[in-house]
């Protein structure tokens, strides 16, 4: 299948739910292209957390159902109450939507094109540890309908009545896995090629709200897809591609929020509350993130900005804040155990003060050299904040996320880890996270640039006629575009698609030939479950063939029976040593194993065979029926002790 048609069907999964939800509610104008993807994540998280804890089956149809029936309701509500809604304060001509359109479609091409190239061609599976998770959920989702943040237990954790997983990405991914996209990568490259574009809509609905100039806007949609911090770098580490999706709509939802305190409906605040949800629904470490920037947007902001002043302003955000949680109400009980989980990581500190503050400053984070036109952009658009009320928010936005990721980055002690904690004391989140209200920055760097470059025209010996005088201000901003992209160059494309195919190799976790053994097996099996090594990439074996395994997620040892049960950490430590045990016997019954296959690579250096699966040749009651260089398929005779 060509990609273009499949990132084409992933971006209209994205946008089109949310535009036609956010028409309902009434929002108009680019506040309204650019918040669809927000509005798209958000109805999904809603709807999928509904329908898991109702037991209505998550398919296409429902869900086109329910999103029909969010319309209803949204029109029901937004129009009694609908009034003419203040105007911006600048307005559009024609020549500023085809410029702003052009440069939404300029990074969504470029973007893509950098995750397609990267991806090999949307096809080839991320080496990295979780991605065999996201892959399994997506999958289990399609396959069984069920759609609950619980369900994934299955999944990760199928002896864990508690456990919880945000599950919005996963819900979506399954619509186009159910739609025919496949393999089950190719759901998650497609969704990833559309990242850049998302996040350039996002940034336009924000800056359309609290900078509406429209170079401004212009320069942010140019911009959002040449940053490798976000998205290429997450789509690389981990891959950590819900809290990837998430960061993309965040702005969105923070424009939202200012649009509400300045022009109070229940359209936008609707728009609002289920923005919200999507975020909480897909990482809920991102919707600390927008809560951290929304503070800061009231407080640091514009001072008519501040609901407090007004009480009906302030009416208004408290009653969103109410409608978000009763609408993520089913997955909240979860929400708490993700938090409790997070505070128990704490990476290793592996850069000094100094340097931590230069590779983000630079846009140089893990990666050979910096960004530097993006670093002189940053750098203008910052010393234009110290005097825009409008960009404060943004100026300490990024010396807050700057001063988190020096933290994970370069110090081991508790206070640091506490304070990052939300984010996993992980510094690639954290400069991803950065790249937000730097994005913002850059934006205003780049306009400050146009300004200064009229000013100069100005300078100059006689008057142009006055069509020259109104066209020249578009002409600067085209001419700095044209010359931004060859400087960069091509928006940093090829640096972009080396930092997306890192992970993208043939092996260490699963190499073409583990896939021909899960294909193998696929064809031979005849019943009965598989037992695996969790740590040694056959959990793909899943996601690619649906095979049914033992352990559908990779674990680190020792792991626990609460958790995984108390048959399957049996098996995984004693199942070669004790084969003749009545536990193990017991375990192999109640597990109903037929199969056993093991592969030669693992999803990171640090991990090794699990002990129950070393030396299986020469285990009774165990049959090889097939092998080749990178994988063995045994066939599991019972009764043997």
């Amino acid at each position: 299948m060509s990609s273009a048609p499949v990132i084409a069907a992933a971006l209209a999964l994205l946008l089109v739910p949310g535009f036609v939800l956010g028409l309902a509610l009434g929002l108009r104008g680019w506040v309204l292209v650019g918040s669809s993807p927000a509005l798209t994540v958000g109805a999904a998280g809603v709807l999928a957390a509904w329908y898991g804890m109702t037991g209505i089956a998550w398919t296409t149809t429902s869900t086109l159902v329910g999103l029909l029936v969010l319309c209803a309701v949204a029109v029901a509500c937004a129009r009694p109450w609908r009034g003419h809604a203040s105007p911006c304060a600048i307005r559009y001509g024609l020549h500023h939507h085809v410029a702003i359109g052009a440069a939404l479609a300029g990074t969504a091409v470029v973007g893509a094109l950098a995750v397609q190239r990267g991806t090999q061609n949307l096809e080839g599976i991320p080496q990295y540890w979780d991605a065999m998770f996201h892959a399994n959920a997506v999958r289990y989702i399609a396959e069984t309908q069920d759609a609950a943040p619980s369900a994934l237990a299955a999944v990760a954790q199928p002896a864990n009545p508690d456990y919880y997983y945000p599950h919005t990405y996963h819900s979506l991914g399954a619509l186009l896995f159910d739609s025919g996209v496949e393999p089950v990568q190719t759901v998650l490259n497609s969704l990833s090629a559309c990242l850049p574009a998302v996040f350039a809509l996002s940034l336009v609905a924000l800056l359309r709200v609290v900078a509406p100039r429209p170079a401004m806007v212009f320069a942010g949609a140019l911009l959002a897809g040449m940053f490798s911090a976000f998205p290429y770098d997450l789509v690389n580490f981990g891959p950590l591609l819900p809290l990837a999706l998430a960061i993309a709509v965040l702005p969105a939802a923070c424009g939202l929020l200012v649009r509400l305190v300045r022009s109070p409906s229940v359209g936008v605040a609707g728009a609002l509350a289920v923005a919200a949800v999507g975020l909480l629904t897909t990482h809920p470490s991102a919707a600390v993130a927008a809560a951290l920037l929304m503070a800061l947007l009231l407080l640091t902001g514009r001072r008519t900005d501040r609901p407090w002043r007004d009480r009906r302003t302030l009416l208004a955000v408290v009653l969103t804040a109410a409608a978000a949680v009763v609408l993520a109400s089913p997955g909240l009980r979860g929400l708490t155990g993700v938090a409790g989980n997070a505070t128990e990581i704490d990476w290793p500190a592996t850069e000094t003060p100094g340097g931590a503050v230069g590779r983000l400053l630079l846009f140089n984070h893990e990666t050979l050299w910096p960004q530097w036109w993006l670093a002189l952009l940053l750098l203008l658009g910052a010393v234009a904040a110290l005097r825009s009320p409008a960009l404060r928010p943004f100026l300490v936005g990024a010396g807050v996320f700057l001063a988190l990721f020096v933290l994970a980055a370069s110090y081991d002690t508790a206070v640091s880890l506490r304070l990052t904690s939300v984010w996993w004391n992980d510094r690639w989140r954290l400069a991803a996270l950065f790249v937000v209200p730097a994005a913002v920055l850059a934006a205003a760097g780049f306009v400050r640039l146009e300004d200064w470059v009229l000013r100069l025209l100005d300078r100059l010996p006689g008057r142009p006629p006055p069509a020259a005088l109104v066209a020249r201000g578009s002409v600067v901003v085209g001419l700095l575009a044209v010359l931004l992209v060859l400087l960069t160059p091509n928006g940093y494309l090829e640096r972009n698609t080396r930092q997306v195919s890192l992970p993208y190799r043939d092996g260490p976790t699963v190499s073409s030939g583990e896939e021909a053994a899960y294909a193998e097996l696929a064809r031979l099996w005849d019943g009965g479950t598989v037992l695996n090594d969790p740590a040694d990439g056959s959990p793909w074996a899943y996601a690619l063939e649906g095979l049914p395994l033992v352990f559908k997620t990779p674990l680190t040892q020792p792991s626990s029976p609460e958790q995984f049960g108390s048959d399957r950490i049996t098996l995984i430590e004693d199942f070669a040593p004790e084969r003749d045990s009545a536990a193990v016997e017991d375990a192999l019954e109640s597990l109903d194993v037929r199969w056993v296959i093991v592969g030669e690579g693992f999803a990171t250096d640090t991990v090794s065979r699990a002990p129950g699966l070393e030396g299986l040749d020469a285990v009774p009651g165990l049959t090889e029926v097939w092998s080749n260089d990178a994988a063995t398929i045994y066939r599991v005779e019972r009764g043997t002790s």
